[in-house]
Protein backbone atom coordinates (compact mmCIF):
# COMPACT_ATOMS: atom_id res chain seq x y z
CA UNK A 1 0.00 0.00 0.00
CA UNK A 2 1.64 3.08 -1.13
CA UNK A 3 1.32 6.75 0.87
CA UNK A 4 -2.38 7.64 -0.27
CA UNK A 5 -4.94 4.73 0.57
CA UNK A 6 -7.14 6.75 -1.56
CA UNK A 7 -9.35 6.97 1.80
CA UNK A 8 -10.68 10.18 3.08
CA UNK A 9 -10.70 10.68 6.82
CA UNK A 10 -14.62 10.88 7.54
CA UNK A 11 -15.29 14.14 8.96
CA UNK A 12 -17.38 13.87 11.80
CA UNK A 13 -20.03 16.19 13.38
CA UNK A 14 -17.70 17.34 16.19
CA UNK A 15 -15.21 18.71 13.26
CA UNK A 16 -18.69 20.44 11.02
CA UNK A 17 -18.98 22.06 14.60
CA UNK A 18 -15.87 23.64 15.14
CA UNK A 19 -15.12 24.25 11.56
CA UNK A 20 -18.18 26.24 11.32
CA UNK A 21 -16.82 28.80 14.00
CA UNK A 22 -14.61 29.89 10.60
CA UNK A 23 -16.87 29.09 7.89
CA UNK A 24 -20.45 29.79 8.64
CA UNK A 25 -20.96 28.57 5.29
CA UNK A 26 -20.81 25.02 6.79
CA UNK A 27 -24.41 25.57 8.61
CA UNK A 28 -26.14 23.81 6.39
CA UNK A 29 -24.08 20.61 6.13
CA UNK A 30 -23.80 20.51 10.26
CA UNK A 31 -27.37 20.95 10.98
CA UNK A 32 -28.38 18.36 8.72
CA UNK A 33 -26.30 16.14 9.96
CA UNK A 34 -27.53 16.86 13.72
CA UNK A 35 -31.36 16.61 12.17
CA UNK A 36 -30.79 13.45 10.76
CA UNK A 37 -29.01 11.56 13.18
CA UNK A 38 -29.18 10.24 17.09
CA UNK A 39 -27.94 13.04 19.34
CA UNK A 40 -27.68 12.44 23.04
CA UNK A 41 -29.72 14.06 26.21
CA UNK A 42 -29.90 13.55 29.92
CA UNK A 43 -33.30 12.65 31.13
CA UNK A 44 -35.61 10.03 31.57
CA UNK A 45 -38.72 8.07 30.08
CA UNK A 46 -42.11 7.32 31.80
CA UNK A 47 -41.59 4.51 29.18
CA UNK A 48 -40.41 0.65 30.53
CA UNK A 49 -37.17 0.06 28.51
CA UNK A 50 -34.13 -1.84 28.64
CA UNK A 51 -31.30 -1.13 26.45
CA UNK A 52 -31.50 -0.06 23.08
CA UNK A 53 -35.69 0.54 22.51
CA UNK A 54 -37.15 2.75 19.88
CA UNK A 55 -39.89 4.52 22.12
CA UNK A 56 -43.39 4.26 21.76
CA UNK A 57 -46.04 6.92 20.90
CA UNK A 58 -46.99 9.02 23.68
CA UNK A 59 -43.87 8.37 26.08
CA UNK A 60 -42.99 11.45 28.49
CA UNK A 61 -39.75 12.57 28.26
CA UNK A 62 -38.22 14.63 31.00
CA UNK A 63 -34.81 16.39 29.94
CA UNK A 64 -32.41 17.24 32.22
CA UNK A 65 -31.68 20.99 32.39
CA UNK A 66 -28.85 22.80 33.66
CA UNK A 67 -28.34 26.37 34.77
CA UNK A 68 -25.43 28.56 32.85
CA UNK A 69 -22.90 31.00 34.17
CA UNK A 70 -25.93 33.61 33.68
CA UNK A 71 -28.41 31.42 35.75
CA UNK A 72 -30.49 30.81 33.09
CA UNK A 73 -31.41 27.45 32.68
CA UNK A 74 -30.14 25.35 29.42
CA UNK A 75 -30.58 21.66 27.87
CA UNK A 76 -27.35 20.22 27.41
CA UNK A 77 -27.46 18.05 23.85
CA UNK A 78 -24.57 16.30 22.83
CA UNK A 79 -23.72 15.09 19.67
CA UNK A 80 -22.26 11.82 20.97
CA UNK A 81 -21.53 9.90 23.90
CA UNK A 82 -18.34 10.67 23.94
CA UNK A 83 -19.41 13.95 24.20
CA UNK A 84 -21.56 13.28 26.82
CA UNK A 85 -19.41 11.56 29.16
CA UNK A 86 -16.67 14.75 29.02
CA UNK A 87 -20.24 16.47 31.51
CA UNK A 88 -22.33 14.13 32.74
CA UNK A 89 -21.38 12.01 36.24
CA UNK A 90 -20.79 7.91 35.58
CA UNK A 91 -24.44 6.38 35.53
CA UNK A 92 -26.01 9.17 34.45
CA UNK A 93 -29.32 8.77 32.94
CA UNK A 94 -29.42 9.50 28.95
CA UNK A 95 -31.46 8.81 26.27
CA UNK A 96 -30.90 8.42 22.18
CA UNK A 97 -32.72 10.74 20.29
CA UNK A 98 -33.12 11.79 16.48
CA UNK A 99 -31.56 14.96 16.69
CA UNK A 100 -34.76 16.99 14.55
CA UNK A 101 -36.84 15.70 16.88
CA UNK A 102 -34.68 16.76 19.91
CA UNK A 103 -35.13 20.06 18.81
CA UNK A 104 -38.71 19.92 17.86
CA UNK A 105 -39.47 18.21 21.18
CA UNK A 106 -37.91 21.04 22.99
CA UNK A 107 -38.32 24.27 20.97
CA UNK A 108 -38.60 27.50 23.04
CA UNK A 109 -35.94 25.90 25.15
CA UNK A 110 -31.93 27.44 24.84
CA UNK A 111 -29.99 24.33 24.09
CA UNK A 112 -26.39 24.49 24.23
CA UNK A 113 -24.81 22.06 22.22
CA UNK A 114 -21.46 19.85 23.28
CA UNK A 115 -21.28 21.57 26.45
CA UNK A 116 -17.84 21.35 27.93
CA UNK A 117 -15.87 21.22 24.99
CA UNK A 118 -14.53 24.58 23.56
CA UNK A 119 -16.97 25.32 20.77
CA UNK A 120 -20.27 24.34 22.43
CA UNK A 121 -23.06 26.28 20.64
CA UNK A 122 -25.47 27.63 22.99
CA UNK A 123 -28.29 28.05 20.47
CA UNK A 124 -31.26 30.59 21.70
CA UNK A 125 -35.32 29.60 20.48
CA UNK A 126 -35.61 31.90 18.11
CA UNK A 127 -32.39 30.84 16.36
CA UNK A 128 -33.67 27.16 16.69
CA UNK A 129 -37.07 27.72 15.39
CA UNK A 130 -35.51 29.75 12.11
CA UNK A 131 -33.02 26.90 11.40
CA UNK A 132 -36.26 24.19 11.81
CA UNK A 133 -38.21 26.20 9.77
CA UNK A 134 -35.47 26.12 6.92
CA UNK A 135 -35.07 23.07 7.21
CA UNK A 136 -39.17 22.65 6.62
CA UNK A 137 -39.49 24.36 3.81
CA UNK A 138 -36.36 23.17 2.33
CA UNK A 139 -37.09 19.44 2.63
CA UNK A 140 -40.42 19.26 2.03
Amino acid sequence: MGLFSGKKKEVTIEDLQKQMFDNPDLSQEFYTRLFSNDVFVGGETDAKIEGDQVLEGGAKIRFVSLAGPDNEPFIPVFTSMQEMQKVAPEGAPCLALNGHAVFTMTLGSVIVLNPGNDYALRLEPDYIKQVLDFFAANNA
